[in-house]
């Protein structure tokens, strides 16, 4: 990193008090992480095998990162065989400067992306004249207050509902809006829908990049980043050159675990593979797309200790249960990436910055976060390793020296039980004073210190037993027993054989997806997909009745209505048209406006995934990307026999041929959604407010 650093001078203690004083912040925080792990914990339940994933995940990424300068390789030579400009970046600064040449002097729409937040882009392009606009709900809250994420999947998670509307009305000119998380979402959806049709180029993060077909792989809830990546003409995706998967197989295991481990979701409501820009004949889609692969410390970390480090998802599980961020949030970490994932990425990735070694210490070592991760980072030995390589630097020399004052006293007999006797003495007299210590306060205000027992246990075990611990021993009794096996070996050559690494392997378990009844796929679908939050309509016949449609029309109170090219989409349309002479209904050569002015889309789908509810719209096939994205409500008609058990069986159709991957490929899973206001759920974010599924059972 040669870039922006924003701690300045401010210390790590100075921020984690602050965060701790603050009135709100903290209670806002312990009601979102526990719905996550709420959620979390109901997510994997769902598999035959979490930990057994977990752990095959683990050796998954051994694998891949082993041989990850050849990945990247292989990687850029797909992505140009598929049209894409690529651009590699060795530090935060020439990625930028990338971004900012391409922007430059344009208006830029952005979907959430931690990896934009690292290089600093938004400061960039603004320096080059660019107009930047986050998208997401959550960013765009946070831009428009001038602050920074405070977790790395609900980055406005120390904001409620009243200061949101605070900052709306100051910043966003917001009159008249109630303080109320979908009056709130109403009026960023108005606002934000005309900055996607006016930007010239949209900026994504990527979640993946799967080597063997040179595709880009978002997952998404609230629809801003297919608008993104769809509506302007030059498509910008920032990507950690870590985040790499080999094949399909390997993209579904990771989608698995990443989706239950972040916010319990089977899939999130938009599962994007984006490969190449727009193709001859597809009506939209961007032009132009530059893939910047972004080094930035990341390379320095292949085969070292820190390596596993790189196999991060980014799911936000660990600081959902680690007792400081739970305390503190995410600011008090200071740049980017909080938690316990932050504390290690801050000290590699910004190593040599003022404040960024600090942040090691600012965890228990509870081991929560690992038993969290869904790759099984071991960051407690990484945290301690990083920890250790600071004391080795001579750094808190203060702290080194009062820790090598106690180990002196405590290794002698006589000095103590000195020391024992004062502190039981001094601890009972001072009581609750001990919240109020000179030079202890900030740790003492927040916890009741326990009072010393009036006698130590050596004192206790010689009155009752007449005989001390060490005359005990000598008598014959049983010396105590070892101590666990120590996390570093003396002369520090493996760090983390607390946890060993599994061999790396490339060899993908099944996933077994227990809420999937083989025998009954139809079923089980559209079981998941009410859960996800769409309507589904199971009949008879290859059309759909009429009376439905009159249903459905009335219902959502259409009065536009846009089709994509598929047959069955068009066959309903026609009906629709017949039916309802008033509806302005538009099947061929539509266009952009027409589809931004729909209260309808219809489309088909090339299949339904029973496991997770999702069905799956191929852009070639369709036509174009948006029918199922920019109408209020989206009507998907689908054959019965398109039912595929899980979304596996689904990718591993383009095994045996890439080429016929298109463009794009879009799991829809429910409507357009977020939690970033409370946690509390809101449908029709950028996308449909509604999702309706007709399925014909002939």
């Amino acid at each position: 990193m040669t870039g922006r650093w924003p701690l300045g001078d401010s210390s790590l203690r100075d921020r984690m008090a602050a965060a701790v004083a603050d009135p709100d912040v903290p209670g806002r925080i312990q009601v979102a992480v526990e719905r996550f792990g709420t959620h979390r914990t109901e997510g994997l339940a769902e598999l035959a095998d979490p930990d057994g994933l977990r752990h095959r995940a683990r050796a998954l990424k051994a694998s891949i990162l082993a041989d990850l300068p050849a990945l990247v390789d292989r990687l850029e030579a797909q992505l140009q065989a598929q049209g894409a400009t690529v651009h590699r970046a060795s530090d935060d600064v020439e990625a930028s400067a990338i971004v900012a040449r391409i922007a430059a002097g344009k208006r830029v729409v952005k979907s959430k992306s931690m990896a934009t937040e690292e290089i600093g882009l938004n400061e960039a392009l603004e320096a080059a004249g660019a107009t930047v606009v986050e998208t997401d709900l959550g960013e765009w809250i946070i831009q428009l207050a001038d602050q920074t994420p405070s977790h790395i999947i609900a980055p406005a998670v120390h904001h409620d509902r009243h200061s949101i509307l605070e900052v709306f009305e100051r910043v966003a000119g917001a009159h008249g809006v109630a303080a109320e998380p979908t009056a709130l979402n109403a009026f960023a959806r108005t606002r934000l829908r005309q900055e996607f049709l006016a930007a010239e180029v949209g900026i994504s993060g990527v979640n993946f990049a799967a080597v063997d077909t040179g595709s880009l792989v978002l997952v998404t809830n609230e629809g801003n980043g297919r608008l993104t990546t769809s509506l302007p003409p030059v498509h910008v995706a920032v990507l950690g050159m870590e985040r790499l998967v080999r094949s399909w197989a390997e993209l579904d295991l990771f989608l698995t675990l990443l989706t239950r481990s972040a916010t319990g979701q089977r899939l999130t409501s938009y599962t994007n593979a984006i490969t190449g820009p727009r193709r001859a004949g597809e009506p939209d889609g961007p032009q132009e797309l530059h893939v910047v692969v972004v080094d930035n410390g990341r390379s320095a970390l292949l085969g070292t200790e820190q390596e596993e480090m790189l196999g991060c998802l980014r799911c936000g599980a660990c600081l959902n249960v680690c007792p400081v961020y739970r305390q503190t949030g995410g600011h008090a970490y200071g740049w980017v990436y909080p938690g316990p994932m932050g504390a290690v990425l801050t000290a590699l990735l910004a190593h040599g910055e003022p404040g960024a070694a600090e942040l090691p210490g600012a965890s228990t070592l509870c081991g929560a976060c690992m038993d969290a991760c869904p790759v099984e980072i071991p960051l407690q030995d990484l945290l301690l390793a990083l920890r250790r390589d600071r004391a080795a630097d001579g750094a808190e020399r203060s702290e080194r020296a009062a820790w090598r004052a106690w180990s002196e006293a405590w290794a002698h007999p006589a000095s103590y039980r000195a020391s024992t006797r004062v502190a039981t003495a001094v601890g009972s007299r001072l009581g609750d004073r001990s919240r109020h210590l000179p030079g202890a306060s900030r740790w003492t205000e927040g916890r009741e210190a326990p009072v010393p027992a009036a006698r130590s246990f050596r004192s206790a075990w010689q009155a009752d037993h007449g005989t001390t611990g060490t005359a005990a021993a000598r008598a014959g009794a049983r010396p105590p027993a070892p101590g666990p096996r120590p996390l570093l070996d003396p002369d520090g050559a493996d760090r983390t054989q607390a946890h060993p690494r599994p061999a790396p392997t490339d060899d993908v378990p099944p996933i077994e997806h227990l809420v999937v009844d083989p025998d009954d796929l139809l079923g089980t679908f559209a079981r998941t997909a009410t859960e996800a939050g769409a309507r589904v309509h199971v009949v008879a016949g290859p059309a759909v009745p009429p009376e439905l449609l009159d249903r459905l029309v009335r219902e959502h109170q259409v009065a536009s209505v846009v089709a994509n090219a598929e047959p069955l989409a068009q066959a309903t349309a026609e009906a629709l048209e017949a039916a309802h002479p008033a509806l302005a209904v538009h099947r061929t050569r539509v266009t952009r406006d027409q589809r931004v002015a729909a209260d309808l889309g219809i489309t088909s789908a090339i299949a339904l995934v029973a496991a997770t509810g999702s069905l799956v719209v191929d852009a070639s096939v369709a036509g174009d990307r948006t029918t199922s994205l920019l109408p209020r409500v989206h009507l998907a008609v689908v054959s019965a026999a398109d039912v595929a058990a899980t979304p596996g069986d689904v990718w591993r159709r383009y095994d045996a041929d890439p080429d016929a991957l298109p463009s794009n490929l879009v799991f829809v899973t429910g409507p357009s959604r977020t939690g970033d206001i409370e946690q509390l759920l809101t449908v029709g974010v950028h996308g449909p407010t509604a999702v309706e599924i007709v399925v014909l059972d002939a």
